[in-house]
């Protein structure tokens, strides 16, 4: 059974239930990005779903080693 928006809103207001309405992107903003990885203190990172993993890799060089995946090559960790 599906219900549109509007009949669910009325529903939590009759019941008393309050609705809450929030976004999340699932992205990271940068300077948040540095503060985990200052947090976590990884030997490497690998972005991975990101248009310029240049930016990541001058972003956090000074805090561990940025490895920069390329099609088809295999990433080693030794």
């Amino acid at each position: 059974m599906e219900i549109d928006f509007e009949r669910l809103k009325n529903w939590l207001n009759h019941f008393g239930v309050p609705l809450y309405q929030t976004h999340a992107s699932g992205h990271i903003m940068p300077q948040d990005l540095r503060k985990v990885v200052k947090e976590i203190s990884p030997k490497k990172v690998i972005p991975v779903h990101t248009e310029h993993p240049e930016l990541v890799k001058r972003y956090l060089r000074d805090l561990c080693e940025v490895i920069l995946p390329e099609k088809g090559k295999p990433i080693t960790f030794y």
